[in-house]
């Protein structure tokens, strides 16, 4: 159901930018983008348009984070989804801003993703008379999604680099798990649990 949502917000602002644009600005891309939760998505996109870019998500993600109550943690998952920034104002894409290297434009974005991942968690107990003790949790093909609203700028250096600054991002992941214990990590958007993080993005623009 939210990905229906998502796509019907991709095709409604597709269709009011087309309206109001040049298509002759198309441009595509690849990068990838790292939150403060220990998320990181790399994508692929275009702008068919100055305003706007939607982008298809793929990837494979592999941590080991610190999990409290857990001695040792490892999450490996595929994950796959799409997104779509708005920009403000778009100054690489006007006449006047041509003959600079370093262009920016504030930008609002949403993103929906979905995924499975395994993980595997130890916890150690110290023993005395009979030796230590190790506790494991092992689960596999766990459903996983991340949805996410974020506020913030970039930059387009010499019209190839662009570099994402996002102080503000909204969202978090759910997780979903056949046993009591919930993992609180996704291998899609990292520690859940709180709503608010930061990242920032680095892509490379082509024609």
């Amino acid at each position: 159901m939210r990905l229906l949502t998502i796509l019907s917000i991709l095709w409604s602002v597709y269709s009011s930018i087309a309206q109001v644009t040049d298509s002759s600005t198309a441009t595509k891309g690849i990068g990838a983008v790292l939150t403060t939760k220990g998320g990181y998505h790399p994508y692929v996109f275009i702008r068919p348009f100055s305003g706007v870019e939607f982008q298809a998500i793929r990837g494979y993600s592999s941590h080991q984070p610190t999990i409290s109550h857990f001695t040792q943690t490892s999450t490996q998952g595929w994950f796959g989804g799409a997104g779509v920034i708005i920009y403000g104002r778009p100054y690489w894409a006007k006449p006047k801003t041509e003959d600079k290297n370093v262009v920016g434009s504030f930008r609002l974005g949403i993103k929906y993703i979905r995924g499975q991942m395994s993980y595997q968690g130890s916890k150690e107990f110290e023993g005395y008379a009979f030796g230590n003790y190790v506790h494991e949790v092992n689960e596999r093909k766990v459903k996983t999604d991340y949805g996410e609203l974020s506020l913030g700028y970039e930059l387009i250096i010499k019209k190839r680099i662009k570099i994402d600054l996002v102080p503000i991002i909204l969202g978090d992941s759910g997780v979903e798990s056949a046993s009591r214990f919930v993992l609180p990590f996704s291998a899609i958007g990292g520690h859940t649990g709180f709503p608010l993080a930061s990242g920032i993005g680095l892509s490379y623009l082509w024609k």
